[in-house]
Order: structure tokens, then sequence, then C-alpha cells
């Protein structure tokens, strides 16, 4: 059982459950320096912040940050927030993604800055949630834990690591947009000298509707892979059938069918697929660990921890009205074969196959989040993004952020000639394509015409870095 936290909500105690390790004494803040990690220097802070902003003098957790090459004290930071939520970062965005070549960004960019990961508040090396406890409240588990709270973590991060001088720069992959523009509308941080939205969400305000237009896009990469990729297409199919037939005497494991789903991650970068299907086709007949390792490769959908804290845009949306709620020019053109996110969710149908405490806290979720809102200041956002360059970096071919729908967002808060949208096109324009190692260092050549746009347009020179 883990550790019960109280915590003061409204006229009331309510309790967040932490695992064991949160009771244990963090490391020493700075860790010793000389710690190589792919032939580049880093060193690890941990720092403390309270675990409801609303009362700073309250109960503190820990956000493990890492610095990748901290000794050069002439280059400025750059600090990554990554996807989510409810997943980490340090190791999502390096060691463990090193297959994929994730962790090439990592070792580019530090040539020039300092890099910054972190694991966001309750999640990885961080004071960890519990997250498979079923005893924690929904709604004091989104207001504690979701993209505001972060933002402010973010805020103090920088203000431990970089100081009050020291020049950086803003960048969010996937959900890590949304800290970044609540960090922006807050108005309690620092200025960045830039931002970098990659592949990123930073101002979503219909979520159903992003939704959509997610499942309208995977779609046409399925139908595009059965008319481009006719050997892919039949890898998928004969997946489908050795999956339904090694799960059909499994009676507690049938939730592993959306982990061939998962793979709709992967549609624009047939490679990545490919390479998927051969582990699941590889697995020998009647090896149940083996299938159950083949399918939980990709960041699972269907976590409890996910389940409450996903979605978690300008309001939330339960994923279960999601997948009841697609409109018939969506469900019209569903086929059994394709590789669809809605099946990854947890619809009716699944939380049917989830012991029934689980169950109920996913029925707790969807009764009290409903109409619970994160609000972002759309206006104050704009404002503060007047006089910061900043750029957008998205693949055309994107099954995670909708390409037209995030280019009009941007347009929307796009107040400046500093800034720009930029799109990935060509094999591989994916959710991973924003961060590859050649997008960013163009991106950071193009942050330098924009902070000389920015200059002109105040009428005042380039500051140094």
């Amino acid at each position: 059982m883990g550790i019960i936290t109280r915590v003061l909500f409204g006229l009331c105690a309510t309790s967040i459950v932490l695992s064991p390790l949160a009771s244990a004494a963090p490391p020493p803040n700075p860790m010793p320096a000389g710690l190589v990690f792919q032939n580049i220097s880093y060193l690890e802070r941990n720092i403390d912040v309270p675990l409801d902003w609303a009362e700073p003098a309250g109960p503190q957790i820990t956000v493990v940050a890492r610095v990748h090459n901290p000794q050069a004290m002439d280059k400025p930071f750059f600090f990554f927030v990554g996807g989510g939520p409810a997943m980490e970062s340090i190791n999502a965005y390096s060691a463990v993604a090193q297959g994929y070549g994730y962790d090439r960004h990592l070792s580019e960019l530090s040539k020039s800055h300092r890099v910054v990961t972190f694991d966001p508040r309750g999640f990885g090396r961080s004071t960890p949630l519990d997250r498979h406890s079923v005893a924690m409240d929904p709604v004091l588990l989104h207001r504690l834990f979701s993209a505001p709270a972060v933002a402010r973590d973010l805020a103090r991060m920088i203000s431990v690591i970089a100081g009050t001088e020291t020049p950086f720069y803003l960048a969010g992959h996937s959900f890590g947009g949304e800290p970044i523009a609540h960090y922006l509308a807050q108005g309690e941080g620092r200025r960045p000298r830039g931002v970098l939205f990659l592949s990123a969400t930073p101002a979503v305000v219909d979520t159903a509707a992003f939704f959509h237009e997610r499942m309208r896009t995977q779609i046409a990469m399925n139908r595009k892979i059965q008319s481009e990729n006719p050997d892919l297409f039949e890898k998928i199919i004969k997946a489908r059938v050795f999956i339904a037939e090694e799960l059909g005497s499994w009676d507690d494991s049938r939730v592993l069918t959306s982990g061939l789903d998962m793979q709709f991650t992967d549609l624009p970068d047939w490679r990545g697929l490919d390479r998927q299907l051969d582990r699941i086709l590889a697995v020998e007949p009647g090896d149940r660990q083996g299938l159950e390792r083949a399918l939980h490769s990709h960041l699972p959908f269907s976590d409890l921890m996910v389940y409450a804290l996903d979605w978690s845009f300008q309001h939330a949306v339960s994923q279960k009205d999601l997948v009841a709620g697609l409109p018939e020019d969506i469900t019209s053109q569903i086929e059994p074969w394709m590789l669809l996110e809605h099946r990854a969710l947890m619809s009716a149908e699944r939380q049917l196959l989830f012991p029934e405490a689980e169950q109920a806290f996913m029925r707790l979720c969807d009764e009290k989040l409903c109409g619970v809102t994160v609000p972002l200041d759309l206006d104050r956002l704009k404002e503060a993004l007047r006089d910061i360059p900043a750029l957008m970096l998205l693949g055309v071919n994107d099954p995670m952020v909708p390409f037209q729908q995030m280019r009009d967002g941007f347009a929307a808060i796009s107040t400046s000639a500093a800034h720009h949208f930029e799109a990935i096109d060509g094999p591989g324009a994916d959710h991973s394509s924003s961060y590859a190692p050649e997008a960013l260092s163009w991106a950071m050549e193009k942050m330098k015409e924009l902070e000389a746009a920015a200059c002109t347009a105040a009428l005042k020179p380039v500051p140094p870095l």
C-alpha cells in the first residue's frame, strides 16, 4: 500500500496515494557532476515544489530534472517538456528510446545548448503516484497533476537551474505544448528567448473535434497503407488473426488486443510498424509473456492514471464518451483491419474486461470529471507571445496532432512576424519527426531569424546569448 499524503481540499481532508518511493529521502541536490550518457555529461537536480500550488507552504514533492552538458556555462538552456499526460520524459526521450534514434536529439542539441529534460510531477523519478491505485480522488488528481501545475513546476525549475539572467528556450513535444502555453499565460515565470511547439498542442479548445480529426487522419493513413503497402496490409491481417487465436483461451487478457491498435502511432512511418508486426508474429504460439511484451511496447492509453488525466485540455472528456460520440462520417469509414486509436481507448465494452474495482474508479472519473475544466486564457497567451519568437513544427501525416486544426490554432495565437508555422512533409513526417536532430538543428537556425524579426519590430538590437 502506498504512502498517504494528506491534503486539504475545500473543507474536507482528501488523500492522494503516492508510491512507497515517495517516502524515501531524495538524493543530494544537485547530484555530483561527472555522469555520462550517450557521451553527454549530465547532472540531475531535485527541485522541491508544493504538492498544491494553492498552498505553497503545504506538503512538498520533488521534480527531478536532468541537465545535459552542464559544464558549458556559455551556452543557453533549452528546457524540453515531453509528451503525456501521465508519462515520464527523462527516459522516454533518451535511454529507452535508443532503438528509435530519439536519443540523438540530445547529443546534437547539447553541442549548442544545455538541454534540460524532466519527469513531470507524479511520474518517473519525480515523486511518483501509485498509478494503479483506485483510492484517489479524480478531481484532486486532475487539479494537482494536470498542465497548469506542471507549468508552475516549470517556472520553479527555470528559476533554480537557469537563475535570473541566463537565457533559455522552451520546447514542448505533443502534450508538452500545454504546460508551456499555461506557463506563458500564467505570466509568473521568466520570459524565454524563444518557444518551440514540436508536434504540440498549445491551445486545444474543442477536445471532441480534436479527437475526431485524429480519427480521420488515422483512417486515411490506414487506407494509404492498404493501397501502397499490400505486404504490410497482409501482415496486419495476420497479426490480428494470431492475437485473436492466442487470446481466445485467456479470459483475463482480452484487453491486450488494443496493443496492436496502439501501433496507429507508427502509421506514417511504416518501417516502425513493420518492425512491430514482426515482433508480434515472431512470438511462439502459447507464449503468453512473449505476446504481452510485444503488445505492451507502446504507451498504454488504458492505464488508470491516463484515464483520469488524459484529454485534460480546456475541458475533460471521458474516453468512453469520445468513442461513443464518433460521428457517422467516421464510423462508416472504419474497417475491421484498421489500426485505430479508438480501439485502444476505454470504451464501455472494454471497461467490462477490467476488475470491478477499476471499473468503479473509471465510473467515478466519468462522474466527477464531467464539466471539470483546465482553463487556459487564450488572450493572455496571445499577449505573452506578442514579443516572443515562436515556432511550430508539425508533420503533415501526424496521427496524434491534426495538421490543419493545429495550423489554424497556431494562427489564432500568432500576433507577430516572429511567429512561424513549418510543415514537415515526406516519408516519416509523423509525431516524432519534429524533434529529430535534423529538424531541431533547422529549428534553432530558424529561431535566430525569428529573434532578429522580433528585435526589428521592437526597434532594438538582438541581445547576445
